[in-house]
């Protein structure tokens, strides 16, 4: 008897990640952890002098219902694409800076590679669902967020995605 190959949401995501990366061009980078062990590990990157951004931030924990028809119903609470930023720019910076040339453009591109990836069922980028929040000036606990870099973000939250086992 063979054993599956074991599919999970971080290895799914990851492999979409590296979709967006050759699809967009963009060396884009992607983390997974709970929020204090994702602050822990983007120190660590400070201290080896890495490039962490931009960079999609998968948030533990999230929900997998399983015994559906499919492998796991999946609702992803909060995943985030994030760059760095200046703390001195004005919202409309913000935009011109970091919005419209990064983050859209890795957002529209995830939604197509989520589409596109062999496990998941969805097929039209436009049938995943999902809310949208752009965040300006993200990632300073005095903006409400443990992690320790300056950041504009687009906050995905409550993406739900439907999971297979087979491929598409």
């Amino acid at each position: 008897m063979t054993i599956p190959k074991i599919i999970t949401v971080p290895s799914v995501i990851q492999e979409v990640v590296d979709m967006v990366a050759v699809k967009s061009g963009i060396d884009v980078k992607f983390y997974h952890d709970t929020p204090e062990k994702l602050e822990a590990r983007l120190l660590l990157k400070d201290n080896a002098q890495a490039i962490k951004y931009p960079a999609f931030l998968l948030f533990h924990d999230f929900p997998e219902q399983l015994g559906v028809q499919y492998y796991a119903d999946v609702t992803i609470p909060k995943i985030a694409i994030a760059t760095t930023t200046s703390q001195e720019y004005f919202a409309d910076q913000r935009y011109t800076v970091n919005f419209i040339p990064t983050l859209y453009p890795l957002c529209e591109w995830f939604k197509k590679c989520l589409a596109m990836h062999k496990s998941i069922v969805q097929s039209d980028p436009n049938n995943i669902v999902m809310t949208k929040y752009d965040r300006l000036y993200w990632g300073t606990t005095s903006a409400g967020q443990q992690l320790n870099d300056y950041l504009d973000a687009i906050e995905l939250s409550n993406l739900k995605l439907t999971i297979n086992q087979k491929c598409k």
